[in-house]
């Protein structure tokens, strides 16, 4: 019986390395799915994918890595023979290019290749590599039997250029049953004050893009007034320093926590430990953290960029600040500092929202339909 199963190779980063693109294929990797079909693993990102060191890696290790694994590959499809081939990527600098190399070795070897892009814009992307570039970027797109985008709003320039019909929104999910819904005592394992509001920000990188600034910002008009309210600060990055001297210029070492990077396990605790879940970002995908704490219960405020709006209903589960706004931003966590009821609302509006859209077994769902279709209908661009 275990023969007569679709085989499919999913390519993409897996533990060690972290950030959102390994999350989510973990999810899906203890989603059904992988009742349904034989899954197999084939490591396309460095180990060290997800962290500082993978950022600051130098461009000769990153080619001659590409290289290495490109035999790897070979070896792998010839002994594994997959019917199906995920690829994960995303429209990252380095990204797309390294992945492209898979998807033409796939397609030269007769396999059936889903490309799964998890974060970028094609627009920005192709303006980003005009020329040449940009004719060739297109010329990969092709390539792909069906491409899975995580919003609408990526969706739309893949239709702008024929490709409607083979774009696929697929969100990403999250494992609710990794996250408990009630609040727990676990704030003295962050040296938390107990009666406190906690707001807290979580991030793999504190950039500018991410809207550290703003929040920081935000700090002291918010305990200016609420002085029982925490700023925790989960994760760390090249904004972290000056962070850190802009508290204490402004004197607000009591109202904020930096916890440094924290394991799985702690996430979950600080996530349970929670009342507001910010994140001003900038620019974003699909963030995965939102996700994260959406099933942990919490409002969220964030701003209306990437699929956060097909995320976050204003005013139901979470509420929309204009990016680098920290006066709003200020104003709309004092709103739900004041507001209890509101706060646990929306929280239980989140809960139910993970539940019925974004929990991994119901998105183990589409991608069971998506193997479907590629393996026994196919599309045309």
């Amino acid at each position: 019986m275990e023969s007569r199963k679709i085989k499919v190779a999913i390519l993409g980063p897996f533990p060690p390395a972290t950030g959102g693109i390994a999350t989510n294929i973990q999810n899906l990797l203890k989603s059904p799915l992988a009742d349904e079909f034989i899954i197999l693993k084939f490591r396309t990102m460095s180990t060290k994918y997800g962290t500082l060191k993978y950022s600051n890696e130098r461009i000769l290790t990153k080619i001659t890595r590409v290289f290495l694994d490109t035999f790897s590959y070979l070896v792998f499809l010839q002994k594994e023979s997959p019917q199906i081939v995920h690829i994960n990527t995303s429209f990252g600098i380095w990204a797309f290019w390294r992945d492209s190399v898979y998807i033409l070795i796939s397609k030269i070897l007769g396999r059936k290749v889903f490309l799964q892009i998890h974060g970028g814009n094609l627009n920005e992307f192709l303006r980003n590599n005009p020329g040449i570039a940009s004719i060739l970027i297109r010329q990969i797109l092709k390539m792909p039997d069906l491409i899975a985008v995580l919003s609408l709003e990526q969706k739309k320039p893949f239709a702008e250029i024929g490709f409607e019909k083979k774009a696929k929104v697929v969100p990403n999910t999250v494992d609710q049953t990794t996250y408990r819904n009630e609040k727990n005592n676990n704030r003295a394992i962050f040296n938390i004050p107990e009666d406190w509001i906690v707001v807290l920000f979580m991030a793999s990188h504190f950039d500018k893009e991410k809207g550290v600034t703003e929040l920081i910002k935000a700090i002291p008009l918010v305990t200016q007034k609420h002085k029982k309210t925490i700023f925790v600060f989960a994760g760390g990055g090249k904004e972290k320093v000056a962070m850190l001297n802009y508290c204490r210029e402004e004197n607000l070492d009591k109202y904020v926590k930096f916890t440094g990077y924290l394991n799985k396990k702690d996430i979950i605790l600080l996530l349970n430990s929670s009342d507001i879940f910010a994140l001003p970002s900038y620019s974003e995908g699909f963030p995965l953290v939102i996700l994260e704490a959406m099933a942990a219960g919490l409002p969220i405020i964030s701003t209306p960029v990437g699929a956060i709006p097909e995320i976050i209903e204003n005013g139901e589960n979470g509420l929309l600040v204009k990016s680098m706004d920290n006066i709003e931003l200020a104003e709309k966590i004092s709103y739900l500092v004041e507001d209890e009821k509101l706060r646990k609302k929306m929280g239980n509006n989140n809960i139910k929202k993970v539940q019925y859209k974004y929990d991994s077994t119901i998105v183990s769902e589409i991608f069971n339909k998506i193997y479907q279709e590629i393996l026994y209908v196919g599309t045309k661009p």
